[in-house]
């Protein structure tokens, strides 16, 4: 499977989730069967709003396909064949629907691929694996960095929402993403700073305290060493 600028290899049975706008393909496919399952989230969650609450349906379609590591990568279920053969059969009953266009044929459809949806999440929550369990609580740290940016973050508070100790949500974070959690969030914060100076006349000062820096000097300081550039330098070459 080549995701972009790197390889992996597959074989019977995997199922992986991969971002609408990722560049992927395949190589080295013979005597190879290959399902590619494409649909909207939002058709999905139109009328199963709830999938977005499961964890395990946020960490494999949501933290694994944005911040899988090549080195790490995990963000496949390998399916034994009894398992296969009935989310085959599910995939099937879509395409069917699909071609036949009875009456009813979309409500059927999203139905058929709701409860798809919800055996991955589940075969996903059950893995015995160290991965998705590891997974999961990360997605959680990560959940909460994105939703609480704008407030004072620590290591207890994501050990506490992660379920993890401390040390070992920062080993596992690393070992993971590639970086720390304050690494991470010190990302996301000048991710929205920088949208924030390209897209609103809001002064640097309070861009900073929306995104987590009541001491504007402080913010400056981070954005510099983070961007290469001041928050005022920044803003007038994207201006």
């Amino acid at each position: 499977h080549v995701l972009e600028d790197d390889a992996f290899e597959i074989s019977r049975g995997d199922v992986f989730v991969v971002g609408g706008r990722t560049v992927h393909g395949y190589r080295n496919t013979h005597n190879m069967a290959i399902i590619n399952l494409m649909f909207s989230e939002e058709l999905l969650t139109r009328n199963a709003a709830e999938l977005l609450g499961i964890d395990s349906y946020k960490t494999l379609f949501h933290f694994e396909p944005c911040y899988r590591q090549p080195s790490k990568f995990r963000s496949w279920i390998r399916l034994e064949s009894e398992k296969l053969e009935c989310i085959i059969g599910q995939i099937r009953e879509i395409s069917r629907e699909l071609k036949d266009k009875k009456t009813g044929y979309q409500i059927a459809a999203v139905a058929s691929l709701t409860s798809l949806v919800i055996n991955l999440c589940r075969l996903y929550g059950n893995s015995q694996d160290i991965g998705p369990k590891v997974y999961n609580r990360l997605s959680l740290a990560t959940t909460y960095i994105n939703n609480h940016y704008s407030e004072t973050v620590g290591i207890e508070a994501l050990s506490v929402v992660s379920h993890m100790t401390p040390r070992s949500l920062q080993r596992q974070f690393k070992a993971a993403m590639g970086i720390s959690p304050m690494h991470f969030l010190l990302q996301v914060r000048m991710k929205k700073a920088c949208a924030m100076l390209k897209q609103t006349s809001l002064p640097v000062a309070q861009i900073g305290q929306a995104v987590g820096y009541s001491d504007n000097n402080y913010f400056t300081r981070s954005f510099h060493q983070a961007m290469g550039v001041s928050p005022t330098t920044f803003r007038l070459k994207h201006s």
